[in-house]
């Protein structure tokens, strides 16, 4: 009898130890399994939802509008001419603009133009004093200049009676 309670004792303690590691070891994995299966479930939707919006692009291909280019051609300029040239002439004729609608030109700027693929973007600053109504007439008729006229940007200050203005422009020219 003292040999299967000596025996009890032991596997009692064996058993003790078994249950201590399932409750220390295996049930804060069980935890962290289902933590894991939830992300899983997230991933995979997140998964479905990009398979989807791929299957709907590929079946609706979006189409891009092509411009016919004989009808923009005539609205920039020719690779053959110089950008100074081209500002020159731009400022040349805005100026001329301004002066006829009562503005006052305090001086302007040539900038370095923006060189890209196919066209290239010439930018002229020029700043002006006088009536919003002069600045607006000014405006409207560069709008509709031969070549295209982009007012790219346009800061206004008050001084004494007047505005002051100062009006970025940019053309473009082909490069191909």
């Amino acid at each position: 009898m003292d040999f299967i309670k000596g025996n009890m004792k032991t596997i009692g303690f064996y058993l003790v130890i078994v249950l201590a590691l399932v409750r220390f070891l295996i049930y804060p994995l069980q935890g962290s399994v289902k933590e894991k299966k939830v992300l899983l479930g997230e991933l995979s939707e997140r998964y479905r939802l990009k398979v989807l919006v791929s299957q709907r692009q590929e079946e609706a291909p979006t189409e891009k509008k092509i411009v016919d280019k004989s009808a923009v051609f005539p609205h920039l300029f020719d690779k053959g001419i110089k950008a100074t040239q081209i500002q020159s002439d731009v400022l040349e004729q805005f100026i001329k603009m301004a002066e006829k609608n009562g503005l006052k030109v305090m001086n302007f700027e040539i900038m370095d133009p923006i060189i890209g693929k196919g066209l290239t973007e010439l930018l002229v600053k020029i700043r002006l004093q006088g009536q919003p109504w002069s600045l607006l007439e000014t405006i409207k008729a560069g709008e509709k200049e031969e070549k295209v006229l982009n007012l790219k940007s346009i800061e206004i200050n008050r001084l004494a009676a007047d505005l002051s203005y100062s009006l970025t422009y940019s053309v473009f020219r082909l490069e191909k």
